[in-house]
């Protein structure tokens, strides 16, 4: 079985929480959240390492979380292990003077299915890692050469994995994976409305600390996470309660909408409190 890494595109949206017409109250979707896990990939490419995917492979998805204040160090976003393959249609922004504009155009792309053993993985530093893998080119059939996934230990992630790249050395990317399932984590709870930049901030400190750290704007599936869709309340109340439950502690970042009465905010505060876990945020 072969190992692939790609690079997705994560950033922290702002909307206007309080506006009932904004477009984070538009959809809303079926039970079947995604919280646990991936259901697919998607890319745009369809000839080279993508096509050398097969079924029972791995594809290893990395991001670099990106906000108005700055990014966070890059991460593990997810592990997808392939069940199915088909050609996909994908829709992508037309491009105008180097710039996406509001139409958008049909082009070719594979999708692929994730299976048992899909995993989505909370924040953790992984730039040690990236800066040790090796990635496998085939020149022709009957060659390959081994290069390093970063020419450089400041090339950018992004641009290392726009395209799909095979792995050479993906024990590197098992061990890491482990070491942050073996982790006790840290749970930042927060308020949308006011406390949106002080919980990147952090969790860019804690990352920079070598701590494990779940947060809802990349913990949460993206679509709900970025794209701001609806799911069913009660399965986001059980599955976010339950990530403090399973948290080493939680760091509350008090704003002044932080734990209002009838706020999510104040359930997720009492709730660590109880738990002896509760920390003001550092």
């Amino acid at each position: 079985m072969s190992h692939f890494v790609h690079y997705v595109k994560r950033k922290v949206v702002l909307f206007d929480y309080g506006n009932p017409r904004s477009s984070w109250f538009k959809r809303n979707q079926p039970d079947d959240q995604g919280f646990d896990a991936p259901n697919y990939h998607l890319t745009l490419a369809v000839t080279g390492p993508a096509a050398r995917v097969e079924i029972d492979d791995t594809i290893w998805l990395f991001s670099q979380l990106s906000s108005p204040w700055g990014s966070l160090p890059p991460a593990l976003d997810a592990r997808i292990v392939v069940s199915a393959i088909s050609p996909t249609e994908v829709s992508v922004p037309v491009t105008s003077g180097g710039k996406a504009t509001k139409s958008k155009e049909k082009k070719p792309g594979l999708l692929f299915d994730a299976g048992e053993g899909s995993s989505w993985v909370p924040l953790f530093d992984a730039s040690n890692y990236l800066i040790k893998l090796k990635t496998v080119q085939r020149p022709c059939k009957s060659s390959e050469i081994l290069a390093d996934l970063l020419s450089y230990p400041e090339h950018h992630p992004g641009k290392a994995m726009q395209r799909m790249r095979e792995l050479a050395n993906p024990e590197l990317l098992i061990d890491l994976e482990r070491t942050i399932e073996d982790a006790e984590f840290d749970f930042v709870s927060y308020r949308l409305f006011d406390g949106t930049r002080a919980a990147f901030e952090t969790c860019l400190q804690l990352m920079r600390g070598g701590r494990v750290v779940w947060w809802d704007r990349w913990c949460l599936p993206r679509r709900l996470a970025e794209w701001r869709e609806k799911l069913n309340d009660q399965k986001l109340n059980y599955h976010i309660l339950n990530q403090i439950n399973v948290s080493e502690r939680v760091w509350g970042i008090e704003s002044k909408s932080y734990a209002q009465e009838g706020s999510f905010s104040l359930r997720e505060k009492r709730l660590a409190t109880t738990l002896g876990k509760y920390c003001p945020s550092p």
